[in-house]
């Protein structure tokens, strides 16, 4: 859930996104399912991603922390789809 919204600043609270990833999350171009694994869009089109593109990750799970504690929380991911779709 957004900082700004939710003052909540601990690891299950969060992804370790770079800039361009944050962004194409947060304009729902991907997002993570149930089983922390990537998923694009269907009408997502990359024309030169290369090794800085979005479409590498498609059906990959993130890496996540040893911790399970510690994983993002899943309905964090549940809420941000729920807003998309």
């Amino acid at each position: 859930m957004p900082w700004a919204l939710t003052h909540d600043d601990t690891l299950p609270n969060g992804v370790a996104l770079c800039p361009n990833l944050h962004r194409a999350f947060d304009r729902y171009l991907f997002w993570v399912d149930d089983d922390y694994r990537i998923q694009l869009t269907s009408d997502f089109e990359e024309h030169a991603g290369g090794a800085h593109g979005i479409c590498q990750f498609a059906d990959r799970q993130l890496q996540l922390p040893k911790n399970p504690a510690w994983w993002p929380r899943l309905e964090n991911f549940r809420a941000q789809r729920a807003t998309a779709f």
